[in-house]
């Protein structure tokens, strides 16, 4: 019996310092095929601190994270051009910033808690 392999199986590769038990850590790069990549600093195979992430369907992200989340000050794009700057934790932007849509390019200044301004 001949076994394939999943072809649309996602790849992780990485490039950059690894500590003692070979985990991410420390400036590094990672590809993710079919899914986006990623460059900044890890702490044991999670990205934490600075780091500037793209999403294989158009957004970005450069900021700080935690734990593999985006957690402090950063700026958000989405594939849309609308853009977030600003504050954000666990992954949404929650507290202070600035909102720019895609209609006109209005603007929303102000606390924003997950989507909601």
């Amino acid at each position: 019996m001949k076994t394939y392999s999943n072809y649309y199986a996602s790849q992780r590769t990485y490039a950059g310092h690894r500590n003692a038990e070979d985990q991410e850590h420390g400036l590094g790069y990672y590809e993710v095929t079919q899914r986006g990549k990623c460059a900044g600093t890890f702490v044991n195979n999670q990205v934490h601190g600075r780091a500037a992430k793209t999403w294989i369907q158009g957004e970005t992200y450069v900021g700080q994270y935690s734990n593999n989340n985006k957690d402090g000050n950063g700026v958000h794009t989405w594939k849309s051009g609308a853009m977030f700057v600003g504050q954000f934790s666990n992954n949404q932007p929650n507290g202070f910033g600035i909102l720019t849509t895609v209609h006109n390019g209005i603007k929303f200044i102000g606390n924003v808690s997950g989507m909601i301004a």
